[in-house]
Parts: structure tokens; C-alpha cells; sequence
């Protein structure tokens, strides 16, 4: 009420300042406690959670039931338009879909050195900070900036398991990453991932409309992070500064910005040729998992 009394008088004196400070004010104690509210039902929501779970209680198993329900997908159109409720059917679908999507291998050939070195080359001092050598506190700062509860891998553990009795495998754990930047080479059993399908809205009918993502081991994620944090401040200084989306720093909006500046001019007929693009990015939103691979490709063409 409070909030609303003063933006009601903001609204018909627009030049006090007074007014204008005592509604931002109000306007991030609003948030505050809205913050404060929505944390504190989540984590009680979780609390009832963890003390009936374990319990093999009605709520436990009516949990577990809603959450089947949720993810299970009975029924997609299929490419001809129809219906299927077969689970087989559906399998074949999304197998299909996907590997349209990917493509099939196919015999390239080999990078030109000539072709690369052509464009933006990583200076040596970045190219030393890659190359450095890989640390027992560098592992460990990978480790505690994953949340705890990211979805585990087909190793079943969760980089909080790993946290709290990092005092009892710390010494496998390092030997593990250890492994990887020393060889280059990955153990195949930690390269596995579970797919997950994820929907892209409410209202799925089809298997465009889901996006599917990799749940990795632990080890894997924190080899992850070591590389992601090294090639961030490395290819920061090679990546044209028209590159806003997906780089830390930039917004994607102010493409969009200058987009709408150059299409109000495009009717102007004392101008240059000029023609306008469309790229399809639907590979790279529905396809996240390629990216790891490539990182990792990166830092092994490095070497």
C-alpha cells in the first residue's frame, strides 16, 4: 500500500526527486521480500521432502508418481501428422528426429594450418594460461562452483557428495583430472552421459518440442569448468566485438538494436546492394551437448 501511495503521487508529480528515490526504494524492499518469501516455501517445500522420503511413505511413492507422469512422453505426432500412443513408435521418433537433426558422419578433410592461422590467433600469454599446468586448488575451486543440486550423471553422484567428502577422495579425484590434461585423453566411462529430453513449453506434441540435454559425471563437469574458465578469458581477445550473444559481458539485445536501425534505412535507394541474412541457430540451441565435445576438441587440436 505503501509503494502504491507513493507511485501514485510520482505519477502526478514526475519532477520530485524525493518521490522518485522513495520508489526505487520501496521498489527493491518489494523484491526483497519476495526473494525472501519464494526461498523460504522452496526450502520447506524440500524439507517435507527429505523427512518423508526415505520412509516409503503415501507421499513419497504420490511424489514419485507425479513426477512419472510429468516426464513420461505417451504420445507425439509423427512426421506423416498422426498420432502414435506406441512406446516403440515413439523411441523411433525422437531417434529419427535427432539424427536428422545431427546428420551422419561423414569423411572431412583435415585442417589447413595456413586457413587458421589466417584470422585471430590466441597471443602467448593466453596461450600460456591454457597450457598451465592444473592445480589441487584450480580442481577444487572447479568442484565448489558446481551446485549441489545439478542433475547427476550415470555415476549416480552429485558434485555435493563429492564436497563433503572431498577429504576422502580428494586424492582420486585429482589424479583423475590429472589424467586428462597430462594425456589428452579421456577414460571412456566418464565420457558417458545420460540424455534427458527437456520441453520447450507446456503444450509438447511433438519431438521438435523438446530439447534434450547431457547429465554428466562429476569428473567430467569439473574438467569441464577448468577448460570453460581458461577459454573464457583466452578467446575473449580473438572473437569480434560484433559477437554479443552467448560471451559474458555483451547482451544479444543490442544486435537486435542495431538490426532495427539498418532495416528503417533499407528502402533508401542512393545506397550500396545490400541483402539480409537469416541463419538458423536451431543446431546449436537443441544440440548443447556438441558444444562440450568441441571444447574438448579444442584443447586436445592445443596441444
Amino acid at each position: 500500500m505503501e509503494l502504491k501511495a507513493y507511485q501514485f503521487a510520482f505519477y502526478h508529480d514526475k519532477d520530485n526527486l524525493q518521490h522518485l528515490a522513495l520508489d526505487k526504494q520501496l521498489r527493491q524492499k518489494l523484491f526483497n521480500l519476495k526473494s525472501a518469501e519464494r526461498l523460504f516455501f522452496a526450502q520447506k517445500l524440500k524439507c517435507n521432502f527429505f523427512k518423508d522420503y526415505d520412509k516409503g511413505s503415501s507421499f513419497f511413492f504420490s511424489l514419485m508418481r507425479q513426477q512419472h507422469r510429468k516426464n513420461f512422453i505417451s504420445v507425439v505426432h509423427l512426421s506423416d501428422g498422426f498420432l502414435t500412443t506406441s512406446i516403440d513408435e515413439v523411441w523411433d521418433a525422437f531417434v529419427c528426429y535427432f539424427r536428422d537433426l545431427l546428420g551422419s558422419s561423414k569423411v572431412t578433410l583435415p585442417l589447413d594450418d595456413e586457413v587458421s592461422r589466417s584470422g585471430p590467433c590466441i597471443d602467448p600469454t593466453s596461450h600460456a594460461s591454457l597450457m598451465a599446468p592444473v592445480t589441487n586448488d584450480i580442481i577444487k575451486q572447479a568442484l565448489f562452483s558446481i551446485n549441489d543440486d545439478k542433475a547427476p550423471g550415470p555415476d549416480g553422484y552429485t558434485s555435493f557428495f563429492f564436497k563433503k567428502s572431498l577429504d576422502i577422495i580428494s586424492g582420486d579425484l585429482c589424479l583423475a583430472v590429472y589424467d586428462f590434461f597430462v594425456s589428452g585423453k579421456l577414460f571412456k566411462q566418464i565420457n558417458h552421459s545420460i540424455i534427458a529430453l527437456i520441453p520447450k513449453s507446456a503444450n509438447v506434441s511433438t519431438t521438435a518440442d523438446f530439447r534434450p540435454i547431457s547429465c554428466y559425471n562429476v569428473v567430467y563437469k569439473v574438467i569441464y569448468k577448468i577448460l570453460s574458465i581458461r577459454f573464457a578469458t583466452a578467446l575473449a581477445d580473438i572473437i569480434s566485438p560484433l559477437q554479443n550473444a552467448f560471451l559474458g559481458g555483451r547482451l544479444m539485445a543490442d544486435n537486435i538494436h542495431l538490426i532495427q536501425e539498418l532495416l528503417r534505412l533499407y528502402e533508401r535507394k542512393r545506397v550500396s546492394p545490400r541483402c539480409l541474412m537469416k541463419i538458423d541457430l536451431k543446431k546449436a540451441f537443441d544440440c548443447p551437448m556438441a558444444f562440450s565435445a568441441a571444447v574438448l576438441a579444442i584443447f586436445w587440436l592445443s596441444r
